[in-house]
């Protein structure tokens, strides 16, 4: 079984859940295809587009359907799919790798850090379980952890979410928000995660989406992304929380030049935060 936290998730503060509105509701229709509550266990998983695939990476991503044997179909949905078949392995460092002092383990200590598609397809599970709360709001709706036959017969594990129209805070279409808005969405964004004790291990600006509007008088969103790495804070004596905290604001700063919101726009943590 996988580890997941034994801490009580404490009461976000209600400046937060009122800012942590809910973006959209779960596609019921999906949720019944994928439970096991219908009269078929099975399901298929129709693609329509391609997300990303290729090679030297741990998830490709698709979006498309869920249907059943009746061909009873939800709306779009996003299959993340883990498949150890084109996982990145590196052996030795690269020049960048090397300026960046990056060094890769020697061949034969290799697979005591290597992590498996299933390690990291639960790693993400339990962090949407986690966080089951603030689904369609600051996270995607998760539709459950499934194992896929791919052709060939080959077995991949996947989880199937929520489709999300967005651009991410290093596109070229993002547009700054104002500091009240940094204010608002990010820190109180990443108060949920400090109280639900989620670390994550490799943030980056892919990770962090802006859904796009249908109009401008509709309040701004944010959704965090691709929990595989992250973990799960189980000991109440110490936490490495603040380093995640100060990672995910540097990225706020970098995409907009907004080098003063460390002191101006980012309340302090409390004592849930540390």
């Amino acid at each position: 079984m996988f580890l997941r936290s034994p801490i009580p998730f404490p009461d976000v503060p209600l400046e937060t859940k009122e800012r942590m509105r809910l973006r959209c509701p779960r596609d019921h229709v999906a949720d019944a295809l994928t439970s096991g509550t219908t009269s078929n266990n099975s399901f298929t998983f129709e693609i329509r587009d391609v997300i990303r695939a290729k090679s030297n990476t741990f998830s490709q991503v698709f979006s498309g359907h869920v249907v059943d044997s009746k061909g009873r179909a939800s709306v779009l949905h996003c299959l993340k799919l883990f498949d150890e078949r084109i996982f990145s392995i590196r052996s030795c460092p690269t020049d960048d790798s090397a300026e960046e002092g990056l060094q890769w383990n020697p061949p034969h200590e290799r697979l005591s850090v290597w992590k498996m598609a299933e390690d990291l397809a639960r790693n993400e599970e339990a962090a949407y379980s986690r966080l089951a709360g603030f689904q369609g709001g600051i996270l995607s709706h998760c539709y459950g952890l499934h194992h896929f036959i791919l052709p060939g017969n080959y077995r991949c594990t996947g989880l199937i979410m929520e489709m999300i129209y967005d651009i991410h805070v290093s596109g070229e279409n993002f547009k700054p928000f104002s500091k009240a808005e940094h204010k608002e969405i990010a820190r109180h964004a990443m108060r949920v995660l400090r109280y639900g004790q989620i670390l994550q291990t490799d943030w980056h600006p892919k990770q962090i989406l802006i859904p796009r509007r249908e109009s401008s008088n509709k309040p701004l969103n944010l959704v965090f992304i691709d929990f595989a790495f992250s973990e799960q804070h189980i000991d109440i004596s110490f936490s490495p929380l603040g380093q995640d905290l100060y990672k995910c604001r540097f990225i706020f700063m970098e995409a907009t030049g907004d080098w003063g919101m460390v002191e101006d726009q980012w309340f302090p943590q409390d004592q849930h935060e540390w």
